[in-house]
């Protein structure tokens, strides 16, 4: 981790959006394994048409609109050849399979998050996380109220928060399983 002028920004940037509490960026759209989910911008921003995704490290499951939500699952559903079953721990909208890592690695496709001037990729790894022995389950939740990229699709990922600029630069950082 480097602070202050000696850390150079890495990768494409985006937008912050100004926010007192928060570092607020605005997201776009969504793509399965390369193809574009076909949402409307708008139901990632706000009434005021500004865009609503908090980046939040303290956050492990990163969350969306319920729109978005349900067509990421319908597309993750149809993609996964792995036996679907119920959340272990009493979610029953959370998406998840039974498998482990290798089962991530074979069968869980990539996704990107399509952000204002960015495309993150979010890695397989990043986008499941082994909940219990043998499952596997959707880093992804939904809220009504704003989105959030939380800490597992920031895994791999070099950011640097350019404050003075009002811009978060993201890198990702290629790692083989």
């Amino acid at each position: 981790m480097i602070f202050g002028t000696a850390a150079p920004p890495v990768g494409k940037s985006t937008a912050m959006v100004p926010n007192k509490h928060f570092y607020v960026i605005s997201l776009n759209g969504i793509s399965v394994n390369g193809m574009r989910l076909g949402l409307d911008r708008s139901i990632f921003r706000q009434d005021n048409g500004q865009g609503c995704t908090i980046v939040d490290t303290g956050t492990p499951i990163s969350s969306v609109p319920r729109e978005a939500y349900n067509e990421v699952v319908r597309t993750l559903k149809s993609m996964i050849k792995l036996p679907r079953i119920p959340f272990p721990f009493g979610n029953e909208d959370s998406l998840c399979f039974n498998g482990g890592l290798k089962d991530i690695d074979r069968y869980v496709p990539a996704m990107t998050l399509h952000f204002e001037g960015l495309d993150l990729p979010i890695f397989p790894r990043s986008l499941f996380y082994v909940a219990a022995n043998e499952i596997i389950c959707l880093a992804m939740e939904y809220r009504e109220d704003y989105s959030l990229l939380g800490a597992l699709f920031q895994q791999n990922i070099n950011m640097f928060f350019d404050i003075r600029e009002e811009k978060i630069f993201m890198d990702p950082i290629h790692v083989c399983p």
